[in-house]
């Protein structure tokens, strides 16, 4: 990545970190007024995934030149590149059986007053999708 590019990169995501910032506020007031109840309990888990959203784009904003690297992985043995490689496959067979436990419970809680429930495990099935598609990129970088 040219310094032109990088620097327009890093302050793209400047920008953002400053809207997330705000944000993650709105996201705290909201859930202290809601409180620990069923409400409250989607609004925690949309603040905490945006304080995470906050962290990655931190950490994309200190290393946006490590990040476009065209070898991302450290030297690693070949030995140890094939033990990660089977690490990273369990966890995928891990993150799949979660989505279809989730669908499957999600069936069974589909009433009314059973909104909240079937939300949350809509939005664990969704993170386990991106589980599985961040897991798909380390696994194409170990076998590069």
């Amino acid at each position: 990545m040219e310094r032109k590019q990088r620097d327009e990169v890093i302050a793209g995501l400047a920008r953002h970190i400053a809207n997330e910032e705000a944000i993650i506020e709105k996201y705290k007031h909201l859930g202290g007024v809601l409180g620990n109840g069923p409400a409250g309990l989607l609004i925690r888990a949309i603040f905490h995934d945006e304080e995470h959203h906050h962290l990655l784009l931190n950490e994309m904003a200190k290393e946006p030149k490590a990040l476009a690297k065209k070898t991302p992985l450290p030297a690693v043995e070949e030995a140890s590149r094939s033990e990660l490689t089977q690490i990273v496959e369990e966890l995928l067979k891990h993150e799949e059986e979660t989505i279809e436990n989730c669908r499957k419970l999600k069936v069974r809680f589909v009433a009314p007053e059973s909104e909240v429930f079937a939300a949350i495990l809509e939005a664990l099935i969704s993170d386990s999708a991106k589980h599985q598609m961040l897991l798909m990129a380390l696994n194409r970088i170990l076998s590069a």
